[in-house]
């Protein structure tokens, strides 16, 4: 029997492939649906950072917005206000200017021009202060002072209240107006003037009088919540300490002196201004972060060399795009980062010492250009490296200052015998030598030809036997240090 044969299969059809359009339309998606969900954990990520960031400075009770800021700056009643006095002063010798700030207006009228220190040939004189003036001088600076005599009264009135606030819209961070400051300055400069002239007289208690009145206005600016109004605080606590050792150099004080002018400048003291400036600092930076997105154009088109009034519309689609790709948050979370390392550093008393304040800032350069580029980050931290630094320099030179007193004290004790060490000074003029805050060691001190000085190493950490630059202590350049030099060459 022949078997019958299988039957054949059905036919089978093909299957449909896909086109390659349609293979690259998914493949396209697919890895932007990849990219997507990377996105969303690396936002989810960089925002959990910034909360957890947020909450350690919250816990010290510390500010992270400019609304939290602008909360610590109490007002006070114009009665106890320095500020308050001072203003009415300036309002009526500039009332165009000081009313449109009252007022708010923006932008301000020019400031009317004012009489300028920097002019008088007295405040540029060479470092050693030795040197007697001339008659012409001393005529210019008379001059000066009794055309600036009624205005001076004022601002010894002023300064006899408790406290000071300035008029601060501290809600717009960048933007805010601070004419305080400059006037500040300029107050301090004037006394600094009538103390530099009364040195050369040999009206000490005068001089005195004078230092410890731009200490005051100095003082004035304790509690300033931004960074700029605490550098110009050791800008005018420099002020005290150069008229104190021109005093010094000029004139033998004696030991009820010594004391009043050693009390006025251990007030000068610096320490914590560091810290108290950039919690400020940190709530003004951290609110280029915030919702309405004006500081971040204007930060945006800083960094791109370009105006931000120019190109609105083009700008306002470069901060959008930055928002969504979620730019803003990895940004926020570098510079959170960043205050928080700082804050660790200063808690060490001793930062100075070592290199670690610079490599917090050095290494966020490096992770600011990184991919993807944190662009606010990489504008507003570099800067705040130098800020360390000045702080430190005003620290090590008003501990040079006080141990110069104590050297002038065992002086006027051995009839003008100084002492060959620090070391030799007794324990009732000199408790302990004071450390240098550059390098932990103690203060070095150098007797000169004329006079000693009392030096730090300065940032540099390196010995330079007590060198320091002429114009002004540029003690930044590499190669000086910080020093108080008393040197008495001429006999009055």
């Amino acid at each position: 029997m022949i078997a019958t044969p299988p039957a054949l299969p059905s036919a089978i059809k093909p299957r449909k492939r896909l086109s390659v359009g349609l293979q690259i339309c998914l493949m396209i998606l697919g890895i932007l649906l990849i990219l997507a969900t990377w996105n969303a954990i690396w936002r989810i990520g960089n925002a959990r950072a910034v909360a957890r960031l947020d909450k350690s400075v919250h816990d010290r009770g510390e500010p992270v917005n400019l609304a939290e800021l602008a909360a610590t700056y109490l007002t006070i009643r114009d009665a106890n206000n320095v500020y308050a006095a001072l203003e009415d002063i300036w309002l009526s010798e500039d009332p165009e200017y000081w009313k449109a700030f009252r007022a708010g207006e923006n932008p301000l009228p020019e400031q009317k021009p004012q009489e300028d220190t920097r002019d008088l040939p007295y405040l540029n004189l060479p470092m050693s202060h030795t040197n007697k003036l001339d008659s012409d001088t001393m005529q210019k600076v008379q001059t000066f002072l009794a055309a600036k005599a009624s205005h001076m009264s004022r601002v010894r009135e002023a300064l006899n209240r408790k406290d000071f606030r300035a008029r601060v819209k501290i809600e717009d961070g960048f933007a805010a107006i601070l004419p305080h400051c400059r006037q500040m300055q300029r107050e301090a400069r004037l006394f600094q003037v009538e103390a530099l002239q009364a040195s050369e007289l040999g009206q000490i208690e005068s001089a005195i009088d004078a230092i410890s009145l731009i200490s005051r206005t100095g003082h004035c600016l304790d509690e300033d919540p931004f960074l700029i109004g605490q550098l110009v605080r050791l800008t005018i606590y420099t002020m005290s300490l150069d008229s104190a050792e021109r005093l010094l150099s000029q004139r033998q004080l004696n030991n009820n002196e010594l004391n009043r002018l050693h009390d006025i400048l251990h007030s000068l003291n610096a320490q914590g201004g560091l810290e108290k400036s950039l919690v400020g600092e940190r709530a003004v930076d951290l609110d280029a972060f915030s919702g309405t997105g004006k500081s971040q154009a204007e930060l945006v088109a800083m960094a791109a060399g370009d105006d931000p009034n120019s190109s609105p519309g083009s700008l306002n689609a470069v901060l959008i795009v930055f928002r969504l790709v979620g730019l803003d948050t990895a940004d926020k979370r570098l510079m959170a980062e960043t205050y928080e390392k700082i804050s660790q550093c200063l808690s060490n008393s001793n930062f100075a010492t070592n290199d670690s304040y610079d490599q917090i800032f050095d290494h966020v350069v490096v992770q600011a250009k990184a991919m993807p580029p944190k662009v606010i980050t990489a504008m507003l931290m570099p800067p705040l490296k130098k800020v360390g630094g000045k702080f430190t320099r005003v620290e090590a030179l008003r501990r040079c200052s006080e141990t110069a007193i104590c050297v002038e004290r065992y002086r006027l004790k051995h009839g003008g015998t100084l002492p060959a060490n620090l070391a030799d000074i007794p324990a009732d003029f000199l408790p302990a030598i004071p450390n240098d805050p550059f390098d932990g060691q103690p203060l070095r001190y150098k007797q000169l030809p004329t006079g000693f000085e009392i030096y730090s190493v300065g940032p540099d950490r390196e010995d330079n036997d007590g060198y320091v630059p002429s114009q002004k202590k540029d003690s930044s350049a590499q190669g000086s240090d910080v020093g108080f030099r008393v040197e008495r060459l001429s006999t009055h």
